[in-house]
């Protein structure tokens, strides 16, 4: 005999039945927003901390968990009856429910609850269920995917074969993100596809000065999305590989994926897979427990949609960034998945260049094969030139490999043409790991300083920052940090600094590696 249940209606009006059909819709919007959640979940069940996260997340811990009681209590009562089918225990939440996703009207269209948190849980579930709805297809015709045409602003031959270059590798790094077109005038026909963007490129030379200026324009308004020039000292209008020019177009590669990302995708999965990647990536660099879980069934969903290696390596990298939070201790595992992974994401993405700049980190990072990371990020960087993060693993690599000023310049040369992406502070904390094993301890303090300031809860920096102001005399200032570190790692101690196990390799590569296991009393 089958269990009965609560019937869930997330579509249209929302809406709780009973097993006999008695209407069980609790009157609060919190109750309902939470039953949705449940409904929504794996085994319909969270834990108490993700709900808090996603309806409280401006309240205290306290306040938070007091009010989730007091919804429990609101539910119960709106259940009658049916009070035990709501499961708790002091760690999570439950709900016996099946859950109803037909009928008219949009997904969860009523439930708005006045947090940005479950705002943000609430638009990534309508793009899964819209995903979700979409019928399997093995051929995906190009017109379905999101097209962004670009176009050169100028008359003069060599500011318009400058302005190509420029418009040309923005293209690549766009194109290489996801499943996105790039269109220019003669290849437009009668069949615009799906335009979402046109990216229009301009050159100029005026005296002894020449310039350059990229614009992000919405296709249907015309409306500017992004716009940024940049000024160049020289009549010479073949300067693309100046820092100016490549972090210029940095900034239009993430402005382009972060307009993107927010859109409603079209009904193509291409549209959607892209979409999803782009979320999950922005979710992965949060370093939120439940951001990154919710990232990781992105990305597997846009794997599933769309048999690109972009998604298999941003999974992988995933990996890293899980391991290094100690969010997964079981190194066993994360190897073999990873290997899986990245060896996928090569064999569908070998031409990427950014699918071979992950491919070098997790080379690096999980294998300890610094030769292969190396070549992977040389690889990459003859592709697209302009991709920080290859750049900046390429460091990683020659930082392991012995070549510490080498690996200086290429990490710190990735900060400087990174644009505003999400991974921004993850570029920041690379440099500040090559400054450390080369000696720079000054500079490293800086940039360790900075990444904090970009990512408050990012651990790695503070764990280099305590040990760097202990080596330059002070200890309150490194008191405070372990402080700040031990609300993040409860259970961080100076003695795990020397343990090869322990994500700190940079200190162990430094000459300050030599006397890790003293700095736990020169602080007591």
């Amino acid at each position: 005999m089958l269990k009965q249940s609560l019937k869930i209606n997330v579509r249209g009006r929302f809406r709780v039945l009973g097993p006999d059909g008695s209407d069980r819709t609790p009157s609060s919007k919190k109750g309902r927003a939470l039953l949705a959640i449940l409904a929504l979940s794996p085994n319909n069940t969270r834990s108490r901390s993700w709900l808090q996260e996603k309806l409280w997340s401006q309240q205290t811990q306290a306040l938070g968990a007091a009010s989730l009681r007091q919804c429990l209590s609101i539910l119960r009562k709106s259940f009658g009856p049916y009070k035990d089918f709501l499961k708790t225990d002091k760690q999570v939440i439950s709900i016996r429910a099946t859950v109803e996703t037909g009928g008219e009207g949009s997904f969860l269209e009523d439930l708005n609850v006045n947090d940005s948190e479950f705002k943000s849980w609430r638009a990534d579930q309508a793009l899964l269920n819209a995903v979700l709805k979409q019928p399997e297809r093995s051929i995906i015709p190009d017109s379905a995917k999101p097209r962004v045409f670009s176009v050169l602003d100028e008359s003069d031959k060599d500011a318009r074969f400058f302005s190509a270059l420029v418009s040309d590798a923005v293209i690549r790094r766009l194109g290489e993100a996801g499943s996105i077109e790039m269109l220019e005038a003669t290849d437009m026909g009668s069949d615009p596809g799906r335009l979402e963007f046109i990216l229009r490129t301009y050159a100029m030379k005026q005296g002894s000065h020449s310039g350059v200026r990229i614009r992000l324009e919405a296709a249907e308004s015309g409306s500017i999305i992004w716009t940024g020039h940049r000024v160049l000292r020289s009549d010479s209008l073949s300067e693309i590989a100046t820092v100016e020019v490549r972090r210029l177009m940095n900034h239009a590669v993430d402005a382009a994926i972060d307009r993107y990302s927010q859109l409603r995708p079209s009904k193509s999965s291409e549209s959607h897979s892209s979409a999803l990647c782009f979320r999950a990536v922005a979710k992965m660099f949060t370093l939120n427990g439940s951001d990154l879980r919710e990232s990781e069934d992105m990305l597997s969903m846009a794997s599933d949609l769309d048999n690109r290696g972009i998604y298999l390596a941003w999974r992988a990298y995933l990996k890293i960034i899980q391991f290094a939070e100690r969010i997964v201790t079981d190194r066993e595992s994360v190897l073999e998945e990873t290997q899986a992974l990245i060896a996928h994401a090569l064999e569908r993405g070998a031409d990427n260049s950014m699918v071979l700049a992950l491919a070098s980190y997790v080379q690096s990072v999980i294998f300890k094969n610094y030769v292969a990371g190396s070549e992977l990020a040389e690889q990459s960087l003859k592709i697209s030139p302009i991709n920080p993060m290859a750049w900046a693993f390429w460091g990683v690599a020659k930082m392991h490999l012995g070549e510490a000023e080498d690996s200086f310049r290429c990490t710190t040369y990735a900060r400087e043409i990174s644009g505003h992406g999400p991974q921004k502070y993850q570029i920041n904390m690379l440099a500040c790991q090559s400054a450390i094993v080369a000696g720079r301890f000054v500079e490293a303090i800086k940039l360790a300083e900075t990444t904090i300031g970009m990512a408050p809860n990012y651990a790695p920096p503070k764990r280099y920052l305590a040990a760097l102001l202990v080596n330059a005399d002070r200890e309150l200032d490194a008191i405070k940090v372990i402080s700040d570190l031990r609300q993040l790692e409860p259970d961080f101690s100076f003695d795990q600094l020397a343990d090869p196990a322990y994500p700190a390799s940079a200190l162990r590569l430094s000459p300050l590696g030599d006397w890790l296991d003293s700095l736990s009393q020169r602080l007591s």
